[in-house]
C-alpha cells in the first residue's frame, strides 16, 4: 500500500500532464448485474491517451485492493467510485425480450477531465494514508508516552546499559585531547577538569567510561601500548589488567569532585526524583555526611567517601541497592 508521500507524487504528476490532456475522457458500459466490472474506453489523441494510461497504471499498481487485473480499468472504477468524479451517467437503455418483457438493462456514462480527476482523488487517498501513518506511529513517539512509560522505557534503558561492558579509555587519550582543546599542556591538565569531561559524556543512554590510568605513578602521560579505547567491537582486543577490585570505584571516580559525581548520577534519571535520604540509606551513611562531603569536609577515601561514590557509580537507584525501606524519620 503506498505512503503519503507516493500518493502525493502521484496527484502532481496527474496535474502536471500537459494541457490537452484535459481533454480526454473516458465512457462506460457496464451491464446492470452482472457482477463484473464496467468497460472502458478513453477518447482524445493517441499522444494524450498513451501517457495517461501509462501514469494511470502506474497508480493503480498502488490501489490496495484493485477490484480487477486490469489495472487501468481498475484505477478508473476507482476514481469514479469516489463521488467527486465528475462521472455523469446516461440513462439506462433497456432491451426487449421477444415476449414483450424487459432484457438486458444497459448503464453508461463518462467521466471527464480524467487528470484532474485522479489527482483529486490521490490527494484523497493522501490524506487517508496522513491519518494511518498518524495512528501508527501514535504509540511509538515518545512525546506522547505517560509519564509511566517514560519511566519504564528509561528503566528498560539503564538495564541494557548495564549488561554492556565499561567503555575504556587511556589517561594520556584524555589529556591529549583536552591538552589541545585548552591549549596547555598534557601534564597541566588537572584531574578536576577530566572528570568533569568524563561526567559530561554519561547519560541514560552512554554506557559506563573508564579511565585507564598511567601506568607509572605520577606520569601523565601513557606509553602507546597502554592506550586502550573500546569503540570498536568487532575485534577481539586483549583486555587490560584490572585497574580496581569489585569493591572500589575506578581511579579516576575518586579525584571526581562530589557535586559533578552527583549531578552526572542524577543525569541517569531525567523523568525521576531521586531522593537524597534514599542515597544516603544505601549508601549507609546519615545525611549530615551527605552535606559534609559535597562542601568538600570529609577525606577523600574515608568510609563515608567511598560509601557515595560506590551508590553515585552504580548507576543504579538507591532502592536496588539497599531493598529494605528506608524509616521515614531516619536522617
Amino acid at each position: 500500500m503506498a505512503d503519503s508521500a507516493r500518493w502525493r507524487e502521484l496527484a502532481t504528476q496527474f496535474r502536471e500532464l500537459p494541457a490537452a490532456c484535459q481533454m480526454l475522457r473516458a465512457d462506460r458500459h457496464y451491464i446492470v448485474n452482472t457482477g463484473g466490472v464496467g468497460r472502458w474506453k478513453l477518447i482524445g489523441t493517441i499522444s494524450d491517451i498513451v501517457r495517461f494510461e501509462a501514469l494511470a497504471r502506474r497508480a493503480g499498481a498502488e490501489l490496495p485492493s484493485p477490484v480487477t487485473h486490469d489495472l487501468l480499468t481498475a484505477w478508473l472504477e476507482a476514481v469514479m467510485a469516489q463521488g467527486d468524479s465528475g462521472f455523469q451517467f446516461n440513462p439506462i437503455a433497456t432491451e426487449m425480450n421477444a415476449d414483450g418483457t424487459d432484457g438486458v438493462q444497459h448503464m453508461t456514462g463518462t467521466m471527464f477531465k480524467l487528470p484532474e480527476a485522479s489527482a483529486n482523488f490521490c490527494a484523497m487517498q493522501e490524506s487517508w494514508a496522513l491519518q494511518r501513518e498518524y495512528e501508527k506511529n501514535f504509540p511509538n513517539d515518545p512525546k506522547n508516552w505517560s509519564e509511566f512509560r517514560h519511566r519504564v522505557e528509561a528503566f528498560e534503558s539503564m538495564k541494557e546499559l548495564g549488561n554492556e561492558p565499561p567503555y575504556r579509555i587511556s589517561e594520556a587519550v584524555v589529556r591529549n585531547i583536552i591538552a589541545d582543546m585548552d591549549g596547555i599542556k598534557p601534564e597541566d591538565v588537572t584531574w578536576k577538569r577530566i572528570g568533569f569531561e568524563i561526567a559530561a559524556m554519561g547519560g541514560p543512554t552512554r554506557r559506563h567510561i573508564e579511565v585507564v590510568p598511567s601506568t607509572s605513578p605520577g606520569s601523565p602521560v601513557a606509553d602507546e601500548k597502554h592506550v586502550y579505547v573500546g569503540i570498536d567491537r568487532t575485534q577481539k582486543q586483549e583486555k587490560p589488567e584490572p585497574i580496581q577490585d569489585a569493591f572500589t570505584p575506578p581511579i579516576i571516580d575518586k579525584l571526581v569532585d562530589p557535586k559533578t559525581l552527583r549531578d552526572s548520577y542524577v543525569a541517569n534519571f531525567p523523568n525521576e526524583r531521586i531522593k537524597i535520604r534514599d542515597l544516603c540509606w544505601a549508601a549507609g551513611q546519615h545525611y549530615r555526611e551527605w552535606k559534609r562531603w559535597l562542601a568538600g569536609e570529609l577525606k577523600p577515601g574515608s568510609t563515608p567517601d567511598l560509601a557515595f561514590r560506590r551508590v553515585l557509580m552504580s548507576k543504579k537507584r538507591p532502592q536496588e541497592l539497599n531493598k529494605k525501606p528506608r524509616p521515614s524519620n531516619w536522617e
